[in-house]
């Protein structure tokens, strides 16, 4: 105790003095210094450049391993005085990168950098949030001094700015994940050194389990009664909705349940606690001597809180056995009334702890009959316990219950695998066996568990009965199942599957119907990106997660393509990076292993790859976004698609920035009227001479007029524009002609007695000839043959 008065307790990681004011000793942290952490993990820190050779820029005296509590302050990342080897011929260090590689607490974590006052015009640095990037730049100038080390002036004002980075982080709840913070600089030779890093480890303040196994209930004394009918069962120590939780911890480390009273069991060997770790890596250890159960091995929560809802009280009470005239055995059961007081303790991943306890108030019994009637007495074992014994001048004979036969009733007409009915002389068998006698095994394709009361199926084979055939599953690659549907018919009458009907659930890395496809995704160490998939034909595929492309999903998407963009990789490297990512993961020259990890992912971060952006359509099937990065709103097209420049590319005979002009802009879309329709339905599509179109067809849009849909319409062209769309300008006509399409140009169509490219030309009269259209005799008369 510390203070004035001696009422400011002492905490082991606390210095504090007579005044009251503490401090942490080292290696503690937190509000109150309650929180420990040892911390000497050392990386790797005299490293090569990055293509490997020795003439590059060398890191010294960073790599190192740092703790950082919930609630402290700005934590300076450089333990010792960073040095830096300049590369062979030496050149000013002027660039250096400092990143979180995994920021898991988002914007509330960040790198600061303090730069010294004397450098204060020459230093410059900006965090990048987004990236968790911190860049510090100080440029080679021509003149600068060099130290006596042969640093230049560039060089001098990073390291003494490098010293001072630190990292915070002003969240709360924060991730327990370590934080790597790695380091790389480059010269002005452009020579770039190979990264390291720092290993922070988080720590905060940790919130304890609840355990309450009176649930609800006020109080968390749960109190149960046990009698002669829980002899063989045993009573649940804990409510059926008894509350087992860990807020802040997804793991538990152990749990214990002692027997509180003073004096032992008063029924001896015959209290004990049992439970059932069934599914789980909890080993459960029953000591009668202490009257302990002892749960242990690290395992989730929830499984810790299932077993604790297992737990049961057992009594099978104290026999008294007595032997009477002609042989006759029995017996007096009797339980020694009274109540039992355990406690149940949960201890989490950091030690904290929460207790809860129970009373069983055991009634007293005194019970007498038959030992061999008595399922508690299995010694001597007459008539099995199946039947009854009768015993004349002697000699015992069994008469057997229903479904049992032989001289000591040991034969079960359905092999203790199904229900006898005495009625029908039938056996209704178990899930798992079949035929007469019940006598068939799991359909001869696997084995029955006794313990689980299931039938272990042989390779091949599925269901309750094991009937059901997995095909082609890979059982190396897959799990095989039954689907929903199958398992669904099972018909307990016949104890067949009317419809079969098995699935194959692959193990990670395979894919397709039988899981004999290989996934390329890229796995542990370099960390996946993406999800197991098959393609149309049954091949596995990667589908990368957000952020991530290549056929093994190691490339990260750089530029990012927006909402409405999809990031693939350029051909060459379509595949992936995955064979140089292990190959950084064996070059064993970097370092160990968490450093080899470390320069992997920097690797795949910082790559020069830029990867390129589909642009993917909206609900509607339009593009939204265009451009290379999808960064472009396309336009509201009303009759036409956005292209890669962000603009409309309008159907046929619509125009505008829009493509709202209908017929090109020089005319009116009509539709025809149902006669019309009945005469030119046949001409569809766009005969050169009518110009009718099909606007179903073309746009997906009609005209409706109360009961009539029409579909068929044509271009009114404005003067001076022909063509199905109105898209063909016309020759200008004198006031003796008109504009007609002929397929593929507007031309002049003349009145009779006019021709010329215009009509302006009249012609000659002719009695037996034509009037010439041609250029040098418009107008002429061209004679019949015989006339002139």
């Amino acid at each position: 105790w510390y203070g004035e008065k001696c009422d400011i307790e002492r905490n082991i990681g606390k210095l504090c003095t007579r005044d009251g004011s503490c401090t942490c000793k080292s290696g503690w942290h937190g509000e109150n210094c309650d929180m420990p952490c040892t911390c000497s993990k050392t990386y790797t820190t005299n490293m090569t450049n990055v293509d490997g050779t020795a003439n590059g820029v060398w890191i010294k005296s960073w790599g190192t391993c740092k703790c950082f509590a919930e609630g402290d302050g700005a934590l300076a990342l450089a333990t010792t005085k960073l040095t830096i080897a300049q590369g062979i011929p030496a050149r000013a260090i002027v660039q250096a990168k400092l990143r979180i590689v995994n920021a898991e607490d988002g914007a509330v974590e960040a790198l600061a950098v303090t730069v010294p006052y004397s450098y204060a015009a020459r230093v410059t640095s900006t965090y990048d949030a987004s990236t968790s990037t911190l860049t510090i730049a100080s440029p080679e100038l021509v003149g600068d001094a060099v130290d006596n080390d042969g640093n230049e002036l560039a060089t001098v004002s990073m390291l003494e700015t490098l010293n001072t980075v630190k990292y915070t982080n002003t969240g709360t709840n924060i991730a327990l994940t370590s934080r790597s913070v790695t380091l790389t600089v480059t010269d002005a030779e452009g020579r770039e050194s190979a990264p390291t890093a720092v290993l922070i480890k988080m720590l905060r303040t940790n919130i304890g389990p609840v355990l309450d196994l009176n649930g609800v209930r006020t109080g968390t004394t749960y109190t149960v009664a046990m009698s002669e009918k829980e002899r063989m069962v045993g009573v649940r120590i804990s409510d059926v909705d008894f509350v087992c939780s860990d807020v802040d911890d997804k793991m538990m480390r152990e749990a214990l349940v002692r027997h509180t009273d003073a004096n032992p069991f008063p029924d001896g060997a015959g209290e004990y606690i049992s439970a059932d770790t069934s599914g789980t890596s909890i080993v459960a250890t029953w000591n009668a001597n202490d009257r302990r159960m002892n749960l242990t091995g690290f395992d989730t929560v929830e499984n810790y809180c299932k077993v604790i809802g297992t737990l049961r009280y057992h009594n099978r009470g104290v026999v008294k056995t007595l032997t009477c005239t002609q042989n006759q055995v029995s017996n007096d059961l009797q339980f020694t009334a009274g109540d039992r007081s355990f406690a149940v303790t949960v201890t989490d991943p950091s030690g904290a702890q929460a207790e809860s306890t129970v009373t069983i108030s055991v009634v007293a019994i005194t019970r007498q009959g038959d030992a061999q009637r008595d399922e508690l007495i299995v010694d001597p074992a007459y008539c099995n316990g199946k039947g009854t014994r009768t015993v004349v001048s002697g000699l015992s004979t069994c008469t057997c219950n229903d479904g049992y036969s032989g001289d000591e009733c040991e034969t079960h007409v359905c092999s203790e695998q199904g229900i006898y009915d005495s009625g029908t002389g039938l056996c209704a068998c178990i899930d798992g066996f079949s035929g007469d006698g019940c006598a068939t095994v799991c359909s001869s394709r696997g084995s029955y568990n006794a313990t689980t009361l299931i039938c272990d199926c042989n390779v091949g084979f599925t269901g309750r009965d094991c009937s059901v055939s997995c095909g082609d599953c890979s059982a190396e690659k897959g799990t095989c199942s039954l689907t929903t549907v199958s398992e669904a018919s099972w018909d307990a009458a016949t104890q067949t599957y009317l419809t079969q009907e098995a699935q194959c659930t692959c193990l990670e890395g395979w894919a397709g119907a039988d899981c004999t496809s290989e996934c390329p995704c890229a796995q542990e160490p370099l960390g996946q990106h993406g999800t197991c998939g098959a393609d149309e034909n049954g091949l596995g595929v990667c589908i990368c997660d957000d952020g991530y492309t290549g056929a093994d999903c190691t490339i990260v998407c750089k530029p990012t393509c927006g909402v409405y963009g999809k990031c693939y990789a350029p051909a060459e490297v379509a595949g992936g990076i995955k064979d140089e990512l292990l190959a950084i993961m064996a070059n064993t020259t970097i370092g160990d292993i968490d450093a080899r990890t470390l320069v992997a992912k920097s690797y795949q971060n910082q790559t020069g790859i830029t990867t390129l952006c589909e642009c993917l359509p909206g609900s509607d099937g339009k593009l939204v976004f265009s451009g290379p990065q999808c960064q472009d709103a396309c336009a509201d097209c009303v009759h036409g698609l956005c292209n890669e420049n962000a603009a409309c590319a309008c159907f046929d005979g619509y125009t505008g920035a829009d493509c709202s002009a209908e017929c090109a802009g020089h005319g009116v879309l009509t539709y025809l009227s149902s006669t019309e329709i009945t005469t030119l339905t046949d001409r569809f599509p766009a005969a050169a001479s009518t110009g009718i179109l099909n606007t179903t067809a073309l746009y997906g849009y009609k005209q409706v007029s109360g009961s009539i849909v029409s579909e068929l319409a044509y271009c009114d062209c404005e003067t001076g524009w022909t063509g199905d769309y109105c898209d063909v300008p016309c020759d200008d006509c004198s006031q003796f002609g008109s504009c007609s399409f002929n397929g593929t140009s507007g031309i002049c169509k003349c009145q009779d007695g006019y021709t010329g490219p215009d009509c302006s030309t009249p012609c000659v009269p002719c009695s037996n000839g034509v009037c010439g259209s041609t250029e040098g005799v418009y107008g002429s008369c061209i004679c019949e043959a015989g006339w002139a």
